[in-house]
C-alpha cells in the first residue's frame, strides 16, 4: 500500500472477460443439455384419473421411474362425466384437496410402479357429503439421471429392490428417496439441506 491509501479497500481481482465468456458458455452448455433431456420426456407427459374407493395404478418401462406433476382430489364444479353417478350430487363450486400432490409423490416419486386405493383417509375430503371425488395425476417416466437433476438425494448407487415397508409395492421395485423432506412448508428448498441425506 502506498502512504496515500490509507483508509481505502483493497481491490478485487478482477476476472479476464475471456474467462467469463467461456464460464458462461459452459454454465449455457450444461443447462442446454439438461433442458433438452427434460424436452426428450415430454411426450411421456400422462394424466390418470381414479374414482373414490377404487385403485390408481401408475407404471413405466424399465429403466424409466415416476415423476408426479400435479395431482388433486375432489371434483369441479358441475363436472358430471368423471366418476358420475345418478344419484350423486354435484358440488355448487369447486372442491379440490391439492396436498394429493404431496401424498402422491411420497407413495410414488421414483418407483417404476405405483398402486394405492384412492379415499378420504389419504387425501381427506375436501367437498360436502355425498360428492363422489376422484384423484386426477399428471405425470411422466424419466430416467435416473433426470431424477438426480431434481432430487440431490437420488444417487448413482443401486436403489433397493423393494420398498422397505412393503407398502403398494410390487417386486422388483426400485424406490428412491422423495423430494418432499427438502421442501420448507412454502415449498422453498432451503439451502443448508442441499447435499445432506436424511
Amino acid at each position: 500500500m502506498r502512504a496515500g491509501d490509507a483508509g481505502q479497500q483493497p481491490r478485487r481481482r478482477q476476472v479476464e472477460p475471456r474467462r467469463l465468456l467461456r464460464l458462461l458458455s459452459c454454465v449455457i452448455l450444461v443447462c442446454s443439455a439438461e433442458i433438452a433431456a427434460l424436452a426428450d420426456f415430454a411426450a411421456e407427459y400422462k394424466t390418470k384419473s381414479a374414482c373414490e374407493n377404487q385403485e390408481l395404478k401408475l407404471h413405466c418401462q424399465e429403466s424409466k421411474f415416476l415423476i408426479i406433476y400435479s395431482a388433486t382430489y375432489g371434483r369441479w364444479a358441475r363436472e358430471e362425466s368423471v366418476c358420475s353417478t345418478e344419484v350423486e350430487r354435484v358440488p355448487p363450486f369447486d372442491c379440490l384437496s391439492y396436498t394429493a400432490l404431496e401424498v402422491l409423490s411420497k407413495r410414488c416419486y421414483g418407483k417404476q410402479r405405483c398402486k394405492m386405493m384412492v379415499t378420504n383417509r389419504d387425501f381427506g375430503s375436501p367437498c360436502l357429503p355425498g360428492v363422489k371425488k376422484y384423484l386426477n395425476v399428471s405425470y411422466a417416466c424419466v430416467p435416473r439421471f433426470i431424477l438426480m437433476a431434481v432430487n440431490p438425494l437420488v444417487t448413482e448407487s443401486e436403489p433397493s429392490v423393494k420398498q422397505s415397508d412393503g407398502k403398494d409395492s410390487y417386486e422388483g421395485e426400485m424406490a428412491f428417496p422423495h423430494p418432499w423432506p427438502l421442501l420448507t412448508k412454502r415449498g422453498i428448498l432451503p439451502q443448508h439441506s442441499l447435499g445432506r441425506g436424511r
